[in-house]
């Protein structure tokens, strides 16, 4: 009995870190971020206790949504995609898309077999993050597919979007006022809309060539 206790035990294991290994694939997660790499002080609008909340993961079993609202690198694809991988540490199944790429699934998920089971598969994420609304227009079509997604997501998946489009603003966007609030009413009925401010960490950590070590002794010697 104590063998086989141990042979099952096994056998658990190895099929956890099997589901737990297809549902990071599966997650399409970018490179590791971390809120131990983000820097705070950089960011006035956000405070450590903020950040605290959003780690305990409470509004995710809630199916509650997060909206990042903000400029260019002040850090919502950072946040975003901190709260995806802390989601799939603690076994959530979670999708990340940009809207570019979402667009394309949505186009496509009649034709292509496969995308009509990764937008399958999104339905069925306890969380779902859409990163970098507002960079470009949504054709009419498009903006009507992005609505029925929603609405079938609403109160049932968490959802994390980032946007540097004030709300005002999402009826051109989506080339439909009527549309873009009903959008709206999903997104925001129950959400924390994050506004970040501040100036763009890409910026600030700006680097070049010239100040190089390597590249200096180089330039001198020449």
């Amino acid at each position: 009995m104590e063998f086989l206790r141990i042979i099952l035990e096994q056998e658990l294991n190895m099929r956890e870190q099997k589901s737990r290994k297809n549902k990071v694939a599966k997650a399409h997660l970018p490179i590791l971020k971390t809120f131990d790499e983000f820097d705070l002080s950089l960011q006035p609008s956000l405070n450590q206790w903020q950040v605290d909340e959003l780690k305990k993961l409470e509004w995710l079993e809630d199916k509650y949504n997060i909206v990042l609202l903000g400029g260019a690198g002040v850090g919502k694809t950072h946040i975003a995609i901190a709260l995806g991988h802390l989601a799939l540490s603690r076994n959530h199944k979670v999708f990340f898309t940009t809207l570019e790429e979402l667009i394309v699934l949505l186009k496509t998920k009649d034709i292509v077999k496969a995308n009509a089971t990764r937008l399958g598969y999104l339905q069925q994420c306890a969380l779902v993050i859409i990163d970098e609304v507002g960079y470009l227009p949504i054709e009419k079509e498009i903006s009507n597919s992005l609505f029925q997604l929603l609405n079938k997501l609403y109160r049932k998946t968490s959802v994390i979007i980032t946007t540097s489009v004030e709300f005002g603003h999402w009826g051109d966007l989506l080339k439909d006022e009527m549309l873009a609030n009903a959008i709206l009413d999903r997104v925001t009925h129950r959400a924390q809309v994050i506004h970040l401010k501040g100036e763009s960490y890409r910026l600030l950590d700006h680097k070049n060539i010239f100040t190089r070590k390597d590249f200096c002794r180089v330039f001198r010697q020449k």
